[in-house]
C-alpha cells in the first residue's frame, strides 16, 4: 500500500502556502488585497456621499464599485474614480450623489489580478434629523435647538 502524500511540512505549514509565499517575495507580485476606512456610513436623503475603499495589488488590479450584484459606472448618478496612494497602492472612491431611499444598501468594492480576487462590503444606511424641540422653540426662542440623529 502507498504511503498517502502530506500537503503539509516537519513544522505544520501547508506547502501549497509556502510556494505562494516564495513566489510573491522573489516575484514582487501581490495578490490583490481590499480594506475599508469605513464598514458602514450614513447620510440623509437628497444629499451626495463617497465611498472609499483601498486596494493593493502587483501586477495592477481591475477595480470597480458594485451594488446588488450590478457594478457601477460613472454618470449623472455615480462617480468611480481612482487616486494612486503609493507603490501598488490606490483608493477607489464613489461618489453618489442626491441620496434617495434605492441607493441605501449594501455596495461592494472588487479588485482582481491574475493572482486573484479580493472584495469587501460597505454598507450605507440613511438618517433622519429631526429637530425635537421645534414648537418649544417656537414658544421660547431662547432655547437652543436639539437635533438627534435616527438610523434608518
Amino acid at each position: 500500500m502507498k504511503k498517502p502524500i502530506s500537503t503539509e511540512n516537519s513544522v505544520g505549514f501547508p506547502i501549497r502556502e509556502i510556494v505562494l509565499f516564495l513566489f510573491v517575495f522573489l516575484s514582487g507580485k501581490v495578490p490583490p488585497e481590499v480594506s475599508l476606512p469605513n464598514r458602514r456610513i450614513g447620510q440623509t436623503l437628497g444629499r451626495d456621499t463617497v465611498l472609499e475603499c483601498v486596494i493593493t495589488s502587483s501586477p495592477q488590479a481591475i477595480y470597480y464599485w458594485e451594488k446588488d450584484g450590478q457594478r457601477i459606472t460613472s454618470s449623472s448618478k455615480h462617480s468611480v474614480d481612482a487616486y494612486d496612494e503609493a507603490d501598488h497602492t490606490l483608493v477607489l472612491s464613489l461618489r453618489v450623489r442626491q441620496l434617495t431611499p434605492s441607493d441605501y444598501g449594501t455596495y461592494n468594492c472588487v479588485a482582481s489580478n491574475s493572482l486573484g480576487v479580493a472584495q469587501r462590503a460597505m454598507t450605507l444606511y440613511g438618517k433622519l434629523l429631526l429637530l425635537m424641540t421645534v414648537l418649544h422653540r417656537l414658544v421660547n426662542p431662547l432655547t437652543p435647538t436639539v437635533a438627534i440623529w435616527l438610523q434608518l
